[in-house]
């Protein structure tokens, strides 16, 4: 059985939403995962209380502290709050207590727990936040890195592509997924220093799919599973398409308000659809690739429909191995 902590205290919607989602989790997970929530015991024992009887599959660990969602210094924050929910669940990630953790509060608050409390994998230089898109096919294309790391060199480029490649099989079923590099123009001599390099290093690189660069057009087009950029570059790609989401919602909100006649249902059905493909929370939340162990950051607005999702990408990472191919395959780059 896989053991997932969740960090009951994080996010904006905390503690009811995040022990809801969880709860719902572990209503359908038929012996497969057991769910842990980290934080005040009284507090979640009275959320916990709110959906019927106690299920044998989920227990409580006291954490009276919580990291505030404004702290400046993530590093600073988790050795002054040491028993904040969130350092103790990575506590019992490190002990081997639980095999993953999920937080939607501080981002960085969980990237620095996760790097100080769990450490990397052998052999990666830098780990990695990769974050699913919706495509025009239907399908997900998984953008790494997504805002852990603002300054990049070639080679952590092209451990962002291996990481994504391996997380991608695992989670989403897709055998060699195609990799691309993010450029401004899909000649192999577009790019700044640091991609043309990674462009070389990523084409010799075994096991990636590498097939070229993409430009961000080319992104929710489906030509690539893994896009792989730095992470100024993809945190900037992630937030605007966030905000192109929100801002098509508005618009068709406002064009259905103009509308009349007896095609409105059908519209405002189209919209629920469309609306479905383009909410995160369907996705759950994003993994931080290359730490010795499973952390999956869920957004701060995370509903109970993002916390249950979640739990299946941090099921899914364990079950399937990541970390341990991550390993494996990464000991082959030979990378300087």
């Amino acid at each position: 059985m896989v053991r997932i902590a969740i960090d009951a205290m994080g996010g904006d919607y905390a503690p009811e939403e995040i022990v809801k989602g969880g709860i719902q989790a572990a209503q359908v997970a038929d012996g497969a995962y057991e769910i842990v929530f980290v934080g005040p015991e009284e507090t979640i024992a009275h959320e916990i209380a709110k959906h019927g009887s106690p299920l044998e599959n989920v227990r409580v660990v006291h954490a009276p502290e919580v990291i505030p969602m404004d702290e400046k210094s993530p590093a600073t924050a988790i050795r002054k709050y040491k028993q904040a929910s969130i350092v103790v669940a990575m506590g019992l990630q490190k002990q081997g207590q639980v095999d993953a953790v999920i937080g939607a509060g501080n981002t960085g608050a969980a990237m620095a727990a996760s790097l100080i409390g769990l450490g990397r994998l052998k052999g990666v230089s830098r780990p990695a936040i990769t974050s699913p898109l919706p495509t025009q096919k239907g399908g997900i294309t998984a953008i790494i890195d997504a805002g852990a790391n603002v300054d990049c060199k070639p080679a952590n480029l092209v451990e962002f592509g291996l990481m994504g490649s391996i997380y991608y099989e695992a989670v989403f079923g897709v055998k060699n997924p195609r990799v691309a590099l993010l450029s401004n123009g899909e000649e192999s001599s577009k790019g700044n220093e640091a991609t043309l390099e990674a462009h070389q290093l990523l084409k010799d690189a075994a096991h990636i799919n590498f097939i070229g660069n993409v430009e961000g057009r080319d992104i929710m087009r489906g030509v690539a599973e893994v896009v792989v950029c730095d992470g100024f570059v993809g945190n900037i790609v992630l937030k605007f398409s966030e905000s192109m989401f929100a801002t098509l919602h508005l618009a068709m909100e406002q064009q259905l308000a103009k509308e009349e006649g007896h095609d409105l249902d059908v519209l405002q059905k189209a919209m629920r659809r469309i609306e479905q493909v383009f909410d995160y929370e369907e996705y759950g939340g994003a993994p931080l690739l290359g730490i010795n162990g499973t952390t999956i950051i869920a957004h701060g607005s995370s509903t109970a429909k993002a916390i249950r999702n979640a739990v299946k990408v941090a099921y899914r990472s364990v079950k399937n191995e990541v970390n341990r191919h991550i390993q494996e395959y990464i000991q082959e780059l030979q990378l300087d």
